[in-house]
């Protein structure tokens, strides 16, 4: 879609700077949209679902807000401070481009969403990554809090990721930073969608889990919660499975850990749900292969395994980090730039 060259105006209600606002914080996946309204001291008022039309994304996306904002009493539609949209793909930050997307959202690529919706709805409008969304989120409100140094990795479809730095969220120079799921884990390894061979996300996501099963010919149309279930009855073939899992997710880690140095790495996505099972087994083999890295010139831990965590948000993570990325970015109280 080309650039419009009228100018963009936006009603901006400035008297809310001082006294809080809402924003709405909307979450754009391959199978569905969760749309939330958001406080500014982070609590959810509201959540909005609906899946998404692979037919036409864009126009998917300007009729679901379209039925929100419908939905909004006069009140929350006078605190309305803006929009924040998390999505799947390479997004600049600055542009609210979407520079890439993979074929689960057709015809999302190139899409220039930032200026799309502030046309429609003269509201200001902030778009991000879905990981890197996620990330500020549980920096804002969630796990991470008053941590200025993390990473998040969400476990789903795929893997992404967002790293918060200095209480700053790492974007690099074209959208493409924190992405964690495409991390090379082997040389020549399995093939991710992508393009690249050896991703993170070939070895630790729900798809890959599924795909594992699926070779080993034991279930029928097996999916990662099949596995999942199965390890927890003792099933050795799924329990393999899950070790599997978690010695990829640990070489991510150890990857991570290495270039960043974090406070805390947290996991979410959907698959984080089942995390209270195998998360030990995930810190143990991180804990290996960190070896003497592990431990100060006194003997003592200098990075603890410990501190790989479930993150708190959950599926709404990305949304609320949408949200919040509005509210700080426009300048209210009590957030730090970003």
């Amino acid at each position: 879609m080309s650039k419009a060259t009228a100018p963009l105006t936006v009603i901006f209600p400035e008297r809310l700077i001082e006294c809080g606002g809402y924003a709405l914080g909307i979450d754009v996946g391959g199978t569905k949209m969760l749309a939330g309204l958001v406080t500014s001291d982070g609590d959810v008022l509201h959540t909005w679902r609906q899946e998404t039309s692979r037919k036409d994304v864009l126009n998917g996306i300007l009729n679901f807000l379209d039925d929100v904002l419908a939905s909004l009493e006069p009140l929350e539609k006078e605190m309305l401070v803006g929009i924040g949209v998390s999505t799947a793909g390479r997004v600049n930050w600055h542009s609210g481009v979407v520079e890439y997307a993979t074929p689960n959202l057709p015809g999302w690529s190139g899409t220039h969403v930032k200026e799309i919706l502030i046309r429609s709805f003269r509201l200001p409008v902030c778009v991000d990554n879905d990981g890197n969304a996620a990330a500020y989120g549980e920096y804002w409100c969630g796990s991470g809090q008053s941590v200025p140094n993390l990473a998040v990795l969400t476990l789903g479809t795929g893997v992404g990721g967002g790293i918060v730095l200095g209480g700053q969220v790492i974007r690099g120079s074209r959208g493409g930073g924190g992405e964690l799921g495409h991390l090379v884990i082997e040389k020549d390894g399995r093939p991710c969608n992508c393009g690249q061979r050896g991703c993170l996300e070939a070895y630790a996501s729900g798809t890959a889990l599924a795909a594992r099963a699926k070779e080993c010919g034991i279930w029928e149309n097996p999916t990662s919660y099949t596995v999942f279930e199965a390890a927890e009855k003792g099933h050795q073939i799924a329990q393999r499975l899950i070790e599997e899992l978690c010695e990829g997710l640990a070489l991510g880690i150890l990857n991570i850990i290495n270039f960043t140095d974090p406070d805390l790495i947290l996991l979410g996505g959907g698959l984080s749900s089942t995390g209270e099972s195998w998360l030990p087994l995930l810190r143990q083999k991180v804990g290996e292969h960190l070896g003497e890295k592990s431990k100060n010139l006194e003997g003592k831990k200098f990075w603890n395994p410990e501190t790989v965590q479930l993150a708190q948000l959950g599926e709404q993570a990305g949304m609320i980090g949408a949200a919040g990325e509005v509210l700080a970015r426009f300048g209210f109280s009590g957030f730090q730039n970003i």
